[in-house]
């Protein structure tokens, strides 16, 4: 396993697709270089894991101004595998990807209200340092990555994937956090 991702990790091809058959938690804590990787649970169900694993084997083709990241709901075990050119925003990204995982950015708490929530990007190399931060300042981050040995925060959905440094082949995780931005439309006044 350490050569094929170490090859992995050379040419950024998705090269492994880890398939966990038992207990999440002790193969995660046997093996944690696999907490780094997309993994799947085979409780999923074969046609779920078959359509993953033809995924992650398409060959894709692109140019030199596209790379190409891996994401992951942590709340859901969705993954989506995205091409994005490297001016793209944060923001692109973590619509493109809650398209392509189906997942929502709001739910509704009573007949009137939705609690809004926002997804955050987090580089699974930098998953340690997002979760030590306190709750309040996850709900400033838009994303955050490894990128030249140094953690990068973007505090704006507008920063570039190139402005971070993000590389072809980075796998995220996707966490959703709550709305602070969202403003809800005023009530009409009664008549």
């Amino acid at each position: 396993m350490a050569a094929v991702l170490s090859i992995q990790n050379s040419d950024g091809v998705k090269r492994v697709l880890p398939l966990i058959l038992n207990s999440k938690e002790d193969v995660l804590r046997q093996y944690p270089l696999l907490a780094a990787l997309a993994y799947r649970e085979f409780a999923q169900g074969p046609e779920t894991i078959a359509s993953e694993v033809a995924r992650v084997a398409a060959k894709s083709t692109r140019t030199e101004d596209e790379i190409v990241v891996t994401i992951e709901g942590v709340h859901t075990g969705k993954l989506c595998r995205l091409k994005a050119p490297r001016r793209a925003s944060i923001e692109w990204l973590a619509q493109m990807a809650q398209a392509g995982m189906e997942v929502q950015n709001a739910f509704q708490v009573g007949p009137v209200s939705a609690f809004r929530i926002r997804w955050v990007l987090v580089d699974v190399a930098a998953e340690e340092q997002w979760l030590r931060m306190s709750r309040r300042r996850q709900r400033e981050v838009h994303a955050i990555v490894t990128a030249e040995g140094d953690v990068r925060v973007a505090h704006s959905p507008r920063e570039r994937l190139e402005q971070l440094g993000i590389k072809d082949g980075t796998v995220f995780h996707m966490y959703a956090i709550e709305d602070e931005d969202f403003s809800p439309p005023p009530c009409a006044a009664p008549a």
